[in-house]
């Protein structure tokens, strides 16, 4: 991994107090994706981009697998940067702002087997958690590799083009800072 996006993300970690204290999700405007993502998966072995025009019209809702912006595309999801506004200036800091949000994860839920391999996704593209919340029973598997379990004020970084699942074995919601990287 380059020096500069190790650096970078630090300030995630630096700052995580500051995030998780801002942090509150019954705040936030959550999308909820299961059925949609689980039957992409089911078809394709692949996970689903979701574009913005299909966010603005998605139920809210936090009930399987679900996500809350806070840059889409570039640019502050306001609804949500509003109400974290000091986390959505870190991320700012960091700059990477192509996709950023917080993902949430239900218990008895999760994400089989898949690729995230659509539409220009590089080699080099990684994907970033910061657990805010869980009760530690949440883990994220990648072919190849050994089970890594979400842990609050910790991170994950993967290969999303890598074959992985996630999955909630536990009775708490999982809730993670998700940034895309490259």
């Amino acid at each position: 991994m380059e020096v500069i996006l190790v650096n970078k993300l630090k300030a995630i970690t630096t700052f995580g107090d500051q995030i998780i204290k801002e942090f509150d999700p019954t705040k936030l405007e959550f999308k909820d994706f299961s059925s949609y993502q689980d039957k992409y998966i089911k078809e394709e072995q692949r996970g689903y981009s979701i574009h913005k025009d299909e966010y603005d019209v998605a139920d809210v809702g936090d009930r399987g697998w679900a996500i809350a912006p806070l840059y889409y595309g570039g640019k502050p999801y306001t609804r949500n940067a509003d109400i974290m506004p000091k986390t959505t200036k870190i991320l700012s800091y960091v700059g990477y702002t192509s996709y950023a949000g917080i993902t949430s994860l239900n218990p008895d839920f999760g994400l089989d087997w898949h690729t995230d391999d659509y539409g220009g996704i590089s080699p080099k593209h990684m994907r970033y958690f910061y657990t805010l919340k869980t009760d530690g029973m949440t883990y994220l598997d990648v072919e190849g590799e050994e089970r890594q379990y979400f842990k609050e004020r910790e991170q994950i970084l993967f290969q999303p083009k890598r074959r992985h699942r996630v999955w909630n074995e536990g009775k708490e919601p999982r809730y993670s800072l998700v940034i895309d990287v490259w």
